[in-house]
């Protein structure tokens, strides 16, 4: 039964989080529905930020870091502040962009399994691998907002999540 929810749990991450990556121009916050005529480049727009489409394909969780960087002045982010989210970034960004990088090829590898009709067992091991590293990752972005709200005020906080609320709202309009 354990394996049959995991399965289960797998394959819904699986078929959500790689149609939802596709949309550079909104960093990955888009559903299959969306139409995406509208979509022309624009040289006025900022880049998308590579790491929120790959965090935001890889853990359930806001992506809370790039809206700080971005909006410090705004958010009134004291230097100790923002010396302090550089400080985490530097201690944790890489080793999670190799993990989503794994969780991504992973899911790459089970679709494949399944395509090329690998035993049960072996497409279950699979899934157990990469849903253990997503629960890593979403572990480590938990960790990162804790720390976050640890460093900003709560007023500053509120902000941040008004911010990415605002963010997602616009991003599922289109």
């Amino acid at each position: 039964m354990k394996k049959t929810a995991l399965i289960v749990s797998a394959l819904m991450m699986a078929s959500i989080n790689p149609v939802m990556a596709n949309c550079p121009e909104h960093e990955g916050n888009h559903t299959a529905a969306t139409d995406h005529a509208d979509h022309k480049e624009d040289s006025t727009k900022q880049k998308p930020n590579p790491m929120v489409m790959l965090m935001g394909k890889t853990s359930p969780m806001p992506v809370f870091m790039p809206i700080m960087v971005k909006n410090s002045e705004e958010l009134g982010l004291s230097k100790e502040q923002q010396d302090e989210l550089a400080k985490w970034r530097t201690d944790n960004m890489a080793s999670a962009l190799a993990l989503a990088k794994e969780i991504i090829d992973g899911d790459k590898a089970i679709k494949q399994a399944a395509l090329d009709n690998k035993p049960t067992q072996e497409v279950e091991a699979m899934i157990a691998s990469v849903l253990e590293k997503r629960s890593t990752m979403a572990t480590t972005m938990l960790r990162c907002r804790e720390n976050s709200k640890r460093i900003l005020t709560e007023s500053q906080w509120e902000q941040v999540t008004k911010m990415y609320r605002e963010k997602q709202q616009h991003n599922h309009t289109h």
